[in-house]
């Protein structure tokens, strides 16, 4: 992905910066190994497929019910019962399911010049694609589903994405994104300007 992904993006920070600059880069790979990785999420580990596959793996039906994972969750009655629900499980599931999703609302508002309801809107529809992929069995390549659609992954996910999109401005912090003075000016060919462009 990377090989076939970066003269496009050297092209068009030429263009636009007048130079390859090093913190472009640097967020260009994390979003690039952000994807990679939130594939991998989606679909690894991949089970074998063999007779009784779908035995094996229940009849995992989609849950629909916004918040059911927070059902068997006590409320807590004091700040040392607080900490405790730090620890449930489910209350963990959905707070990594936020945070899973905050890089891709930043990346969304800073690299793709979205805006904050586009950015969230761009989180729904990567989390309705994952959840989708997960019930058709990776898009029918398996015969059943082996990871339960949930509808509180949604809404944990467009959490994040929102959370990303809002403290994307962070991002700006990062050295070396800034553009040339003059980006379509002629720039003396410098040994490392010929080395990237070979």
């Amino acid at each position: 992905a990377w090989v076939s992904l970066f003269v496009p993006f050297v092209a068009r920070e030429h263009r636009r910066r007048g130079e390859l600059r090093p913190g472009s880069l640097l967020l260009f790979l994390a979003a690039l190994l952000y994807s990679l990785a939130l594939v991998a999420y989606v679909l690894v580990p991949l089970p074998p497929l063999g007779p009784g596959f779908c035995a094996e793996f229940g009849d995992l039906q989609p849950q629909w019910r916004p918040l059911a994972g927070f059902d068997g969750v006590q409320r807590p009655q004091s700040w040392v019962e607080l900490t405790g629900l730090l620890a449930d499980p489910a209350v963990q599931q959905f707070g990594f399911n936020v945070l899973l999703f905050v890089p891709l609302g930043m990346f969304a508002r800073h690299l793709a010049r979205l805006s904050v309801p586009w950015s969230v809107l761009g989180g729904l529809a990567a989390s309705l694609a994952i959840e989708v992929t997960q019930v058709t069995g990776i898009w029918f390549l398996y015969p059943c589903p082996y990871r339960q659609f949930d509808v509180d992954d949604l809404i944990a996910n467009t959490a994040g994405a929102l959370v990303g999109a809002l403290a994307a401005p962070l991002l700006r912090w990062l050295p070396g994104q800034g553009a040339a003075a003059d980006a379509g000016a002629p720039r003396p060919v410098t040994a490392a300007r010929r080395l990237l462009g070979i």
